[in-house]
């Protein structure tokens, strides 16, 4: 916008900003702004051609306060602080808890202390920290503040010498505030610890005791585990305007017009309705996930989650606010007409007065409090960039700048309320797992409670525990002190807990467990057997247990090397970190009847990871790892050769293993040529058939796969009972291989001894990487 002014460039701006400091209550930061002024002085810190510098508590109509000093030290950086508090817990509060208990001395150290973000212990800042959202609101008094300056620099022009002078465009202003605010928050947050504007640490090389976190280039070029900030600044509600003028009865529209001019009230009433529902479908969200499951569900965003959270309280407190003048409003209804007070400086720029008539054809016409409240408070900048470019069109400036400035003597201005969020960066754990019993699901797991009505509520649990719950529970606890929730939807919905009052709630803090591949909640999953082993030594193959990444959300701390040494004690209950179930076998037999007279394996030794009683065990040692550990997993999984033991049942009467090994095409399990055996009776690796099994046909595709059957060996166990050793490729469904699945898959060992076979029971015994 060029504007021409008699006077020089310089004394035309510091005119510029005077006026708008005096007569408009415009801060000097935001009048340097507007002028376009990259040179002069702080007008915070000048005295100079008498513009005086701002009062701590200083208002301003244009940026509501946020870029005076005062509101950043009152307001901000304590809503910050406060945020940041769980994050930064000292870790030598629980270095001699072995459970992180809080007792009472601590956790009064822990609130008197102040608040350090230490590399030492993980905590660095994303680099786009911290993120902030302001309310559009201030574009639109910074075009009023334009329009302001331009009137007062007409009205200084008495002859033609002119000279150019620039001021910026509202969205131009809008930015330089923006960057503004968070330039100088990232300031002092680095001053918090010892990181420059990158995030790097200036200390260099520091020694790290057993209780720090020490990154990889890696995990630090990701930001795994970093801390993020989130501010949102709304301004003033009318509630609070409307609250000030006690002894005045204004209108709605009036009472609107105390923040916004009347040509965007009049856009905005002609939107009103659309603007409403995007209010609605905010704080009415799509649900993320189906189905009638109870347990937690990870997902939504840290900064979404802060505006759900500030558009809930919001909508409450305009509710309550209505509803303390309910019975006033009843009481003068049948006594008064319909009446608006305009305020005296507002009269030329509102329209005509409705004084009587038909209070509900007025009511018709006049958009509510709590509608304009939510409206002004989250303007959309569609909406804004509407209004700017019908003002820029217009022209003529008096009208909005006549606003403008009696909005300072209204005394219509007040500060922005502040809202932060703080979380933590996801970053990965990884390990393997055991599992040794068969009423332990991987995750877990829920069906209808009637099976027959499909639209029952309510749901029943299958198996007695979880892998996820056996390892994240620890984790979450002693590795990362617990998972936070102030960044979900809901506040009081937990990573170990119900969603408040709705089950199968979405929370953003979890510990979210990821496998490479899943069995069956009746399968084991158990180390290679030695026969196994010896093979893999000679092939130079490297068979675990079954690789999983934990991706841990909003944790409160990243965990160190004794924090993650603690989880596997826990999650295996054993006091060593490398110790291993002890053989079940009985006299050395591996075979035992179970109460249907059936035969049932015993663990060979060291076949699983610690004592848990509920059969789950881990790994030593679990790390953190990159994200692309998570998202290999699942491409290993399709690549991996697994090894498989069963036990099989067929209505062929078997005289003995050269029989049943005959017929197989196979080796005689327990020999060294388990699995790959090339002599010419062995026809392995044997590629097979899969059509999609009849009990996953619900949920996945109908399809026919091919596969391969890399190595098998057989042993008999009686004349209808026996025993299979095999290696798959990866996909591979087993149980089908073994009974045919009604003849989708081909060959199957059903299909090899020409009868009616099954499989009572399945061990996945590693897999090879």
């Amino acid at each position: 916008v060029l504007v021409t002014n008699t006077m020089s460039s310089t004394s035309s701006i510091l005119s510029i900003e005077e006026f708008l400091s005096r007569e408009c209550g415009v801060c000097p930061h935001c009048a340097d702004l507007i002028a376009a002024n990259d040179d002069i002085i702080d007008g915070a810190n000048s005295n100079d051609d008498g513009i005086q510098p701002p009062k701590k508590d200083s208002h301003c109509s244009v940026c509501f306060g946020l870029m005076t000093p005062s509101y950043r030290k009152n307001s901000i950086m304590p809503k910050i602080m406060d945020s940041l508090r769980p994050y930064c817990r000292p870790r030598s509060l629980s270095k001699n808890s072995s459970e992180h208990s809080r007792d009472d001395g601590n956790l009064d150290q822990e609130l008197n202390s102040p608040v350090t973000i230490n590399p030492k212990d993980g905590n660095y800042l994303t680099k786009d920290s911290p993120t902030v959202n302001i309310p559009w609101l201030i574009a639109v008094r910074a075009q009023a503040a334009i329009a302001a300056s331009q009137c007062f620099l007409r009205d200084k022009t008495n002859d033609n010498s002119t000279s150019s002078l620039s001021l910026r465009s509202a969205e131009e202003v809008y930015n330089q505030i923006k960057g503004s605010v968070r330039s100088s928050i990232r300031s002092a947050l680095d001053s918090l610890s010892n990181m420059d504007q990158d995030g790097v640490t200036n200390d260099g090389d520091q020694d790290i005791d057993e209780y720090g976190v020490r990154l990889s280039s890696t995990l630090i070029e990701e930001e795994c585990g970093f801390l993020g900030i989130h501010l949102l600044f709304l301004p003033p509600s009318l509630a609070e305007m409307k609250s000030n003028f006690n002894n005045v009865e204004n209108s709605n529209d009036e009472i609107a017009l105390l923040v916004i001019p009347k040509t965007l009230q009049s856009l905005l009433q002609r939107n009103k309705q659309q603007l409403h529902q995007i209010h609605s479908r905010a704080l009415n969200p799509r649900k993320r996930f189906r189905g009638n499951d109870p347990t937690l569900k990870q997902g939504g965003d840290p900064r979404c989650n802060l505006e759900f959270r500030v558009r809930s309280m919001f909508a409450d407190q305009l509710k309550k606010f209505d509803e303390s003048n309910t019975n006033q409003n009843e009481t003068d209804r049948n006594h008064s007409e319909v009446k608006r007070f305009k305020l005296a400086d507002l009269r030329n720029n509102s329209s005509e007065a409705i004084v009587g008539g038909n209070s509900k054809e007025v009511a018709r016409n006049t958009v509510g409090l709590n509608t304009w409240s939510t409206i002004i408070s989250w303007l959309q900048r569609s909406t804004v960039s509407e209004w700017l470019a019908e003002e820029v069109s217009n022209g003529d400036p008096t009208q909005l700048a006549t606003w403008f400035r009696t909005l300072n003597e209204s005394k219509a201005v007040s500060l922005c309320s502040t809202h932060a969020a703080t979380w933590r960066l996801p970053f990965c754990i990884r390990g393997t797992y055991t599992k040794s019993r068969r009423d332990v699901s991987q995750t877990p797991f829920f069906v209808p409670s009637n099976q027959e009505d499909h639209l029952s509520q309510k749901m029943v649990r299958k198996g007695i525990s979880s892998i996820e719950e056996e390892i994240c529970t620890p984790l979450s606890l002693l590795g990362c002190g617990g998972i936070s929730n102030q960044n979900n939807e809901n506040v009081w919905s937990t990573a170990f807990g119900e969603g408040g009052d709705k089950a199968g709630a979405t929370v953003y803090g979890m510990c979210k467990f990821h496998a490479s591949g899943r069995e069956d909640m009746d399968v084991r999953m158990l180390l290679p057997p030695p026969s196994v082993v010896k093979l893999a030594e000679k092939t130079n193959i490297k068979i675990t247990a079954r690789p999983f990444v934990c991706e841990v959300f909003d944790a409160h701390r990243l965990p160190c090397k004794i924090d993650l040494d603690r989880v596997v004690k826990a999650v295996n209950c054993s006091d060593s970190i490398d110790d291993k179930t002890p053989p079940t076998k009985v006299n050395g037999k591996d075979l035992e009847k179970d109460k249907n007279g059936w035969p049932r394996t015993l663990a060979e030794p060291n076949q699983n990871y610690g004592r848990n009683p509920i059969g789950v065990g881990v790994s030593y040692p679990l790390g953190i790892v990159p994200s692309s550990s998570f998202s290999g997993l699942q491409s290993e999984t399709e690549e991996k050769v697994k090894f498989y033991a069963c036990v099989c049942w067929t209505d062929v009467f078997i005289a003995s293993d050269d029989e049943l090994i005959g017929k197989l095409g196979c080796a005689k399990l327990g020999s060294e040529e388990d699995i790959n055996n090339q002599s010419p009776p062995y026809k392995y690796p044997l590629e097979i058939h899969q059509s999609t099994p009849l009990r996953v046909l619900h949920r996945r595709s109908s399809d026919v796969r091919s596969r391969f059957i890399m190595g098998l060996s057989a042993k008999r166990i009686d004349d209808h009972w026996f025993r299979l050793r095999l290696s798959t490729s990866a996909g591979t469904y087993v149980k089908e291989f073994v009974h045919g699945d009604c003849g989708r898959t081909l060959p199957s060992i059903q299909s090899m001894l020409g009868g009616r076979t099954d499989i009572t029971e399945l061990d996945c015994e590693g897999m090879a990487i």
